[in-house]
């Protein structure tokens, strides 16, 4: 699986390569303290509960919350799984 990873182009945060429990810590350092305008999952190659956890709560930050774009399936499952609205565009 490809290492994850942080882009930030003109407030839009693009996640990319897995966003699981293993690199959720490293992607937490790197995200932007700055606003954000909506976060791109494009990239995304695998999310799991704690990726999950990491975009709704990058999401949470923006006034009002920021949208997810391009999310993978997995993004969907689990916030209907877990019965959360996912903010989206």
């Amino acid at each position: 699986m490809a290492a994850a990873g942080v882009r930030v182009v003109d407030g839009v945060v693009q996640l990319h390569g897995a966003l699981l429990r293993t690199e959720v810590d490293a992607l937490w350092r790197a995200l932007p303290a700055g606003p954000v305008r909506a976060i791109d999952l494009a990239g995304a190659t695998a999310l799991d509960t704690a990726g999950l956890a990491l975009v709704l709560e990058l999401a949470g930050r923006a006034d009002p919350a920021a949208p997810v774009t391009h999310a993978p399936a997995a993004f969907a499952d689990l916030c209907q799984a877990y019965r959360l609205a996912p903010p989206t565009a």
